[in-house]
């Protein structure tokens, strides 16, 4: 069972009598968490430092679906767009429904000082401006099913980007509204500004393409700035930096993948800079801040930052189940989510407090917890305080330990399991702490090491016998202790093992079988940890291989004779199965010869061999081998 993955764990056996363990953690493993980690107004820094984030502040929650888009308004108001009837509301400090239009879901909304304010119905492709009367006074036709996206010009002219038919609208303050640029089949489903007027981008689906689009008093000039991996470009961002002007898409997978979205990041001239995969969810909407892009996904309420190296942290984890959209604020970041549909605030200002929570981290048996050390910045006026619980289940409990202040010591009964969890403080703006990794220190009873598969190098088919043979054995040991081995040997029937040789370092060792009698043997290695640990606690395991022959004895040819024209001889062998033999006359070429019964499966086999021989004197020569690769010849001169 994969207990956590969600920061830097490290463990360090130390090679000593109190075979002390340090789980060290960090918060690195947060950003790649398979389960969204426990963050209440704490970030993580791409480097894993934790310190507290914005503070957040529920703006409302609404009777809708989703919160597709929020957008800020004058006067210190905010504007949501969500799902369910077409709803749009706005509020200061509490909600006001600012229209319903009946059914659709609205997507797409910006507030422009010129413009006003301007959303899409979708289903319905229309575009409506809401007067200050109140009154959605519909502006645009679009003939398409979905309105993705708006995007103000600096006239007070509005961009439309439609599906599924790819049309992109100018609409003007007054007037109709005409198509500048229609994407071949598929959606245009996000829109930005590379040079506000005068060079627009927009992203695709389902091809993940993004379109360069140089606008002049004519027809736009079109091209490709870059051609994603993705099938949906949802939303697009663009920087102005000292690395140039840099352009970052909302990468997701269509509608029917399970992989993770991410963002990419091309210069201006369609190179690719960086490209990054979120650990879950999709990622719905991206907004540069200050030297950071924020994602918002719908990995469990968490908005990423990344910086402009692609390296990613964890700017804030809201208390809902997708974050849908961000926007900028006066006074903060508002945002969009769903499971609950809600509009919050970002700032102003950083939380006064915050908690983090460790992963579970599995000891691996019941251990005995002594010291938990932080490093970390606490300057005056702010503070950290660590906590930790513990059990013998892999997830926590009611049977686990009551969370209990760790000042030093650990405090939690021994146990398995153990976790613990950070609380920051500050009392002063601009005074906020930092926790840079936590090391915890435990003890567990020793474990015996494990060894197995010893086992004598066979002798291979038809090779020459090899006196010195290889013994080799596997082995560890589940706490990193030093071992040492002991290896012995016992003869088939003898009552006892004979020790070969104690203190062996490795796992093999270089048998001279010449120096045992041949027959059947087995092997035994013993290992101990006894080089890591006092006397009273070292433990010991062993193995014992299979019966081995030890055969170093050629086998022995006799009967050698010849009768008319055929040569007659047996071999036989006290311990192995006959392996070949082969005849030479005149020193001609080696014949193989086959036994009488006509298969090698016996320690001793006879031979009849015709022989066409010349006439006069014909020496003979006979060669046999046995399964352990023994040889023997024998002579015979013979006349014809």
């Amino acid at each position: 069972m994969r207990i956590s993955g969600l920061f830097l764990l490290a463990s360090l056996v130390l090679a000593a009598p109190a075979a002390a363990v340090v789980w060290t953690a960090t918060g690195r493993d947060l950003l790649e968490a398979e389960t969204p980690p426990v963050l209440d107004n704490v970030r993580v820094d791409h480097d894993g430092t934790l310190r507290l984030t914005d503070a957040l502040v529920t703006l409302a929650e609404l009777e809708a679906d989703a919160a597709w888009r929020v957008v800020a308004g004058p006067g210190g108001r905010w504007y949501a767009g969500t799902g369910s009837s077409g709803r749009l509301y706005t509020g200061g400090r509490e909600p006001v429904l600012a229209a319903e239009l009946e059914e659709g879901e609205i997507l797409a909304l910006l507030h422009d000082s010129r413009a006003g304010l301007i959303f899409g119905l979708t289903p319905g492709g229309t575009v409506h401006r809401l007067r200050p009367d109140g009154v959605a006074e519909a502006r645009l036709e679009t003939g398409e099913d979905y309105v993705h996206a708006l995007l103000a010009g600096p006239a007070g002219e509005v961009y439309v980007a439609t599906g599924p038919a790819g049309r992109l609208y100018r609409l003007p303050p007054t007037g109709p509204g005409e198509v500048v640029f229609t994407a071949p089949r598929a959606h245009i489903a996000s829109l930005a500004w590379l040079e506000p007027g005068r060079v627009l981008l927009a992203g695709t689906s389902p091809d993940g393409l993004i379109y360069r689009l140089d606008l002049g008093p004519g027809r736009a000039e079109v091209s490709v700035l870059y051609d994603t991996p993705a099938d949906e470009i949802r939303a697009l961002a663009v920087t102005h930096g000292a690395g140039g002007i840099r352009v970052h898409a909302a990468a997701n997978p269509g509608e029917n993948n399970d992989e993770p979205g991410g963002v990419i990041c091309v210069a201006e001239n369609g190179t690719l800079i960086w490209q990054w995969t979120a650990p879950a969810g999709a990622v719905f909407d991206l907004i540069a801040n200050d030297d950071e892009i924020l994602a918002a996904t719908g990995n469990e309420g968490i908005i990423y930052a990344l910086d402009r190296l692609g390296r990613a942290g964890i700017r804030h984890r809201l208390p809902a189940g997708r974050v849908l959209c961000l926007a900028p604020d006066p006074d903060g970041i508002l945002a969009g989510t769903s499971e609950p549909t809600a509009v919050f605030r970002l700032g102003p200002g950083v939380a006064g407090s915050g908690l983090a929570e460790s992963p579970v981290h599995d000891c691996e048996g019941p251990a005995d917890f002594g010291r938990i050390t932080r490093r970390a910045e606490v300057p005056s006026g702010a503070s950290i305080a660590l906590e930790t619980r513990s059990g013998n289940s892999a997830t926590p409990d009611s049977t686990w330990s009551a969370w209990l202040a760790a000042d030093g010591a650990v405090r939690s009964r021994p146990a398995r399991f153990i976790q613990w969890r950070v609380r920051l403080g500050s009392t002063f703006p601009g005074r906020a702490p930092t926790l840079e990794r936590v090391d915890l220190h435990y003890a567990i009873p020793n474990r015996p090491p494990a060894v197995r598969n010893l086992a004598l190098d066979p002798t291979p088919p038809d090779a020459a016998a090899r006196p010195v043979r290889g013994l080799e054995w596997e082995s560890d040991d589940p706490d990193g202790d030093s071992l040492e081995f002991t290896l012995a040997y016992r003869p088939d029937g003898h009552p006892g093992w004979l020790v070969i040789e104690t203190g062996l370092a490795e796992p093999s060792y270089r048998l001279d079988t010449r120096q045992l009698p041949d027959g059947w043997y087995r092997f035994r290695i013993e290992a101990t940890d006894a080089p890591s640990r006092p006397a009273a606690e070292a433990l010991r395991a062993e193995a014992v291989s299979p019966p081995v022959l030890i055969d170093n004895n050629p086998p022995r040819i006799t009967g050698l004779r010849l009768e008319g024209g055929r040569l007659r001889f047996t071999v036989s062998d006290d311990h192995s199965v006959i392996a070949a033999a082969r005849v030479s006359v005149n020193a001609g070429p080696w014949q193989p010869v086959a036994p009488v019964d006509g298969l090698f499966d016996a320690p001793a086999e006879e031979f009849a061999v015709e022989l066409g021989l010349a006439p006069g004197t014909n020496h003979i020569v006979v060669w046999a081998a046995d399964a352990e690769g023994n040889t023997a010849t024998a002579p015979l001169t013979a006349r014809r």
